[in-house]
């Protein structure tokens, strides 16, 4: 069985639902980070999502219990295929900002590594259609899918 894309309802109301569900959950955290806006202008280079629509990346030895308070943790958002949210506890260097064809696909095998069930994308992509199965596993002590985090 090929796989076919969603219907573009189905992504916008999960995506919009998930984010909803999160907030209530406890999101009071979520006002004590710092938050910018990175776009690309490319559907050939576009944000994707999975299961988890937070991603937290984390240096390696940090609990998760203290991740929110690390200066190196970042968390990823994505919007929509052009732009996604980045969090983190201490202020970014640039505020709004296009990402460069290089930090697209860096951003893209993030989300790569940690979907389990599903990653859409509005474009097929190389850099996560011929991901080898193996690399699933590296760098996931590195950073974890942000449920973890909501949880707290």
């Amino acid at each position: 069985m090929e796989a076919s894309p969603p219907p573009d309802e189905f992504i916008k109301n999960r995506t919009i639902f998930q984010m909803r569900e999160e907030i209530q959950k406890n999101g009071a955290w979520l006002w004590e980070l710092n938050w910018v806006l990175r776009y690309t202008e490319s559907v050939s280079e576009p944000f994707v999502i999975s299961e988890s629509p937070f991603l937290a990346e984390i240096s390696p030895g940090v609990a998760q219990e203290n991740a929110l308070k690390h200066p190196e943790t970042v968390l990823y958002f994505p919007l929509c295929w052009e732009v996604c949210l980045f969090g983190s506890p201490v202020r970014f260097d640039l505020g709004t900002g296009k990402l460069d064809s290089h930090d697209m696909t860096v951003a893209r095998r993030k989300y790569r590594v940690f979907a389990k069930q599903f990653l859409i994308s509005p474009a097929k992509l190389d850099d996560i259609t011929d991901f080898p199965e193996n690399q699933n596993q590296q760098n996931v002590p590195a950073g974890f899918g942000g449920e973890a985090l909501l949880n707290q």
